[in-house]
């Protein structure tokens, strides 16, 4: 494993490996596999707001978040069925 590890030098620049090996440590993430992931792992882009303009039917469904007075009158009915 170590060696694999000192192979990657020659096909990634050493700063890259040395900050991946110092993350994977900072995890506790103590292998080849996990160096590697960190090594290749590219981030998403952020999105901005989804475009509802065009279903009209769709934009006053709001954020989704509900409060938890439904979940709890759900809950409620589910026990007494």
């Amino acid at each position: 494993m170590f060696v694999d590890v000192l192979l990657l030098f020659s096909r990634y620049p050493v700063a890259e490996v040395k900050k991946a090996v110092k993350t994977c440590v900072k995890r506790c993430a103590f292998s080849y596999e996990a160096v590697c992931a960190t090594l290749d792992y590219v981030p998403r882009k952020k999105r901005g707001p989804l475009d509802l303009s065009s279903r009209p039917d769709l934009l006053s469904v709001g954020s989704g978040m509900r409060p938890a007075k439904v979940y709890d009158a759900l809950m409620a009915r589910e026990a007494s069925a």
